[in-house]
């Protein structure tokens, strides 16, 4: 009875994914479609060489219908793995092939898939700028698998119609290229074959008349529900639990077929990992944190800038944000919108970008952004607040592409609205942004300016001080040995010179560098003689920076990074000596199995009399363990030498796809006395699932 029943629901389950697909995702490229399917050969090499024979051939098929586009691989290897007897994982570790893909055909942006020789997948987004730009945080539903073979081994790959954007057209004409990364060898081919120098997009092939004939809504929701159990010392002696529990959700549709609409509600960023350690002491500058929450990443691309005009890690506690992106018109759009409730009585209100980036032809492009963040009030005191308090920015940009040259210029003007005690402080201001770049693939060059007026404030985005210009100069020249023992040689030479509008001197310096790579070791040496002007006081000096990464075998990683000087302590206004030293081994003898162990100092002396000024340790440790493809453990540890203290996580999750899992947590803060203690913690269970409609 037991049997007829599985029976009946896996023969209903093979009926329904036919019904959706007129090939079955295994890796076996046995149906009819695949005998008759378009095949693709002539894969040459891209790096570190262009233009070579590859090591092992690639065949490339592909096919559509009504819903899907699907691509097959045939990935030779001259000694392969007997398939009846070897683990895939054990196979050939880590190989994965590159699908990107252009639907627009405007060899502007592009959709990058990413599947590994185990059958997982990610994906991104590509911007075929002048040094290309990936997104890493866009998701969709791809499906993927793969099989070894007598002759090595095999991918096939359905991505449907509906987790994609394209044009307004029945037939259309998809640009596309493919690449081959041996991991082991440390070798990526190519297909089309093009040359470094040459932009990736540019060089694609033509898929033609991929038949549309309906459209796709895409419209996804994916509900979830946290329950959390916490522990929390009051004293040394004293603590309380606290249960909570909230819900959210994202949801995504298509307004057109070319534009997305991504609306979250409380959104949860709890299993956001932990931002890499900074040494906050002693900087002149603000530290720049990089965003690693999923919905202010995802479709980032089409509202960033050089200008860092909106710096999403200003909105600290969103209760809700509505994004638009995408391309109408053969224009980019961009749009976020959020409410953001603060931190322990921090600033409240709403924060509102518009992009606009407009294709005239494959060469120039113009750009617009406006943007506003309005407090919900001022705190001036316990009982005085004051309302109408603002900052707005807009600016506007020129971008051109002509061969080996890339050309950008960018101006924007703000005006704030912010209070001192009782009265409201207006301010009003310009900063702009230039640059003139030239890369071939070997040599590469590149002049830019930027600057901002004395009243310029923006509290919107990136933004470090006003008053100020600067000039930088970059070159760069690689030398293409192509010996087994020595890759490449590149040179290196950077300038920078900044000065306030006065005339005055602020900074200047200069940094030679030579960076040597070779099959298994990657060694850069460089050194920077620097003049800064620091509260009317003038410092000359100089520091070498060398950084060593030695890779011995296709499973383990050593890193050193060690910068060694003179440096100004800003806090006190004088010259000492500075030891920064990062290093850090990654392991991973299988693909199950990932180990991360790293630390970071920074020591700072007096000169004059040799006085240690500060000592900074860091410790971090990341291990992951993956039991299967859909369930894995992650270990994140952090220890602070100086005060003792520190974090552990654990997190167990369990993937239904990419956007459905399920995870199970703790999150521990510990300090030492006499033993290691630990003291808070938080236990966490959440579950979210994905609807497709």
């Amino acid at each position: 009875m037991y049997k007829r029943i599985i029976s009946v629901v896996f023969i209903s389950i093979l009926f329904l994914c036919n019904i959706y697909s007129s090939i079955v995702i295994d890796g076996n490229l046995s149906e009819d479609i695949w005998q008759n399917a378009k095949c693709i050969t002539g894969f040459k090499t891209y790096d570190p060489v262009s233009g070579d024979f590859p090591p092992e051939s690639t065949v490339v098929y592909y096919s559509f219908d009504d819903n899907a586009i699907y691509f097959a691989f045939k990935c030779f290897e001259k000694s392969p793995v007997n398939s009846l007897t070897a683990n895939m994982d054990d196979a050939y570790r880590d190989e994965v092939l590159y699908i990107y893909l252009d639907t627009y055909n405007d060899k502007k942006k592009a959709y990058v898939f990413y599947i590994y020789n185990t059958g997982e997948n990610r994906q991104a987004l590509y911007s075929d700028a002048a040094s290309g730009e990936f997104d890493y945080n866009w998701n969709t539903i791809i499906y993927s698998a793969t099989q070894l073979t007598d002759y090595g081994w095999v991918c096939e790959v359905k991505i449907p119609f509906n987790s994609l954007k394209f044009q307004k057209k029945n037939i259309q004409d998809w640009n596309v290229l493919f690449f081959r990364n041996y991991t082991i060898k440390d070798i990526t081919t190519i297909y089309p074959p093009i040359k470094r120098e040459v932009k990736k997009l540019s060089g694609g092939m033509v898929i033609k008349e991929i038949k549309i004939n309906k459209r796709f809504y895409n419209l996804k929701f994916v509900p979830y529900g946290i329950g959390t159990y916490e522990k929390e010392y009051t004293d040394s002696l004293n603590y309380t639990y606290d249960k909570d529990g909230r819900a959210g959700g994202d949801i995504w549709f298509n307004p057109t077929n070319n534009l997305t609409c991504n609306i979250t509600i409380n959104p949860d960023f709890s299993q956001i990992e932990a931002d890499v350690v900074q040494f906050t002491t002693n900087e002149r500058y603000m530290l720049y944190y990089s965003e690693t929450r999923p919905f202010f990443m995802e479709g980032s691309t089409y509202l960033s800038d050089p200008l860092n005009l909106l710096y999403t890690r200003r909105i600290q506690n969103p209760l809700y944000g509505v994004k638009i992106v995408g391309k109408e018109l053969n224009t980019d759009i961009g749009f976020l919108h959020s409410r953001d409730n603060g931190i322990n009585n921090g600033e409240r209100g709403y924060y509102n970008a518009l992009k606009l980036s407009k294709d005239f032809n494959d060469n120039l492009s113009t750009g617009l952004f406006a943007g506003n963040k309005e407090y919900e009030s001022g705190l001036v005191n316990d009982s005085v607040r004051i309302q109408g308090l603002y900052s707005r920015i807009s600016s506007f940009n020129i971008d051109y592409n002509k061969g080996f040259f890339n050309a950008y210029i960018e101006g924007a003007a703000g005006f704030n609205c912010r209070n001192t005690d009782t009265i409201k402080n207006y301010s009003r201001g310009y900063e702009f942004y230039s640059y003139l770049k030239r890369y071939d693939g070997k040599l590469y060059n590149l002049i830019s300016v930027e600057g901002s007026s004395p009243g310029y404030i923006n509290d919107m985005g990136y933004f470090q001080r006003n008053d100020i210009y600067k000039i930088r100069f970059d070159n760069a020249y690689l030398q293409n040995i192509s010996k087994k023992y020595l890759q490449y040689v590149q040179y290196m030479l950077y300038a920078q010179y900044n000065s306030n509008f006065k005339g005055e001197m602020i900074e200047m310096s200069t940094t030679p560098r030579i960076l040597v790579r070779s099959d298994n070791i990657m060694f850069a040496l460089g050194g920077t003689l620097k003049r800064e002007n620091y509260l009317d006081s003038i410092y000359n000096y100089a520091y070498i920076t060398q950084n060593f990464l030695f890779r011995p075998g296709q499973s383990l990683y050593f890193l050193i990074l060690y910068k060694y000087g003179n440096g100004i302590n800003y806090s006190e206004n004088y010259l000492g000596i500075k030891h920064i030293l990062y290093s850090g081994i990654t392991y991973s003898p299988i693909n199950k199995l990932y180990l991360n162990l790293s630390g970071s100092m920074n020591r700072f002396y007096n000169s004059q009399n040799n006085h240690l000024i500060w000592n900074l340790w860091y410790v971090n440790a990341n291990i992951i363990y993956k039991f299967t493809h859909k369930f894995y453990s992650r270990l994140t540890a952090q220890l602070n030498m100086e005060t003792k203290e520190g974090f552990f996580s654990e997190l167990l999750t369990y993937e239904f796809n990419s956007m459905s899992a399920i995870y199970i947590g703790i999150t521990q803060d510990f300090k030492k006395d006499k033993n290691f203690r630990f003291n808070d913690y938080v236990i966490f269970g959440k579950i979210s699932y994905l609807f497709d409609f």
